[in-house]
């Protein structure tokens, strides 16, 4: 709790006292959750540090994994959202004086909270660094529903429809049913094949929120549930409700698609 952080806090004083910035560099190495020493800087009051030099100055590269981006990255997110865009503006005018590479500064922002200051900044950097953010940030499940569909949308821009299945999964009825459609059809085509796809349930509970919807049309529905029918075990098979009716009611229908299935290559 609050005590907690006061000890943190006293303690990143005391080693910045006798061994400067040198010294938080070192424990930012050594230690266990370099995140956390992140978020207790943040909330500290160092004196003569100025953080967007110390940023560029550590992160390098900015490297997903390394302890300095996770540190930078438990920073950034401690800030308040007006403090962090001025972080944010101020290492980007550092990184246009360098002439940072699209990359770059894509690896940069994912360290930020993924937020609309955060998206505004990128926004000015243009398309390609747009297209690299995008392309490497990640996320998991979307907390609330306020800019879910504009962080779906980008998602599939790049072709990553299971990140995007997997960050609507909790919100469905906050997602809006062509979304859904459009990320499953991209993930039948097997974009994003390296990463984690819906489980069972998941994609029974994504099914049902399109038929409920009754804003795809049914034909369309019909034959997406036939192509994710395989996905659906484990007793999610009766999920597939639009499927399971029309065949039921057209025997033609049914002929129809298992000779597509089994059609010759």
């Amino acid at each position: 709790g609050q005590r907690m952080q006061q000890c943190r806090t006293s303690a990143l004083d005391e080693v910045h006292h006798t061994r400067g910035m040198a010294g938080i560099d070192e424990l930012v190495q050594e230690c266990g959750d370099p995140r956390t020493v992140g978020a207790t800087l943040a909330c500290g009051t160092l004196d003569g540090v100025c953080w967007p030099e110390w940023i560029v100055a550590v992160g390098q590269e900015f490297g997903s994994t390394t302890a300095v981006s996770r540190c930078i990255n438990g920073f950034l997110t401690a800030l308040s959202s007006e403090r962090c865009g001025e972080v944010i503006r101020d290492v980007l005018e550092i990184g246009a004086s360098s002439r940072w590479d699209v990359s770059k500064y894509a690896r940069f922002l994912t360290l930020a909270r993924p937020e609309r200051n955060t998206w505004k900044s990128l926004e000015a950097l243009g398309d390609e660094v747009e297209k690299a953010y995008w392309s490497t940030l990640q996320l998991f499940h979307w907390a609330g529903d306020e800019d879910l569909e504009y962080v779906l949308e980008h998602l599939l821009s790049v072709g990553r429809p299971r990140t995007a299945l997997r960050c609507c999964q909790f919100a469905l009825e906050s997602t809006p049913p062509n979304v859904l459609f459009e990320a499953l059809l991209r993930y039948l085509e097997g974009q994003e094949s390296d990463s984690k796809g819906p489980d069972s349930w998941h994609l029974a509970e994504i099914l049902r929120r399109l038929e409920e919807s009754e804003q795809v049309e049914e034909s369309m529905v019909i034959g997406l549930e036939f192509r994710l029918f395989p996905g659906l075990a484990h007793g999610h098979e009766s999920c597939a409700q639009a499927l399971l009716s029309a065949v039921a009611s057209d025997p033609r229908l049914f002929a129809e698609l298992v000779s597509l299935a089994f059609k010759p290559s």
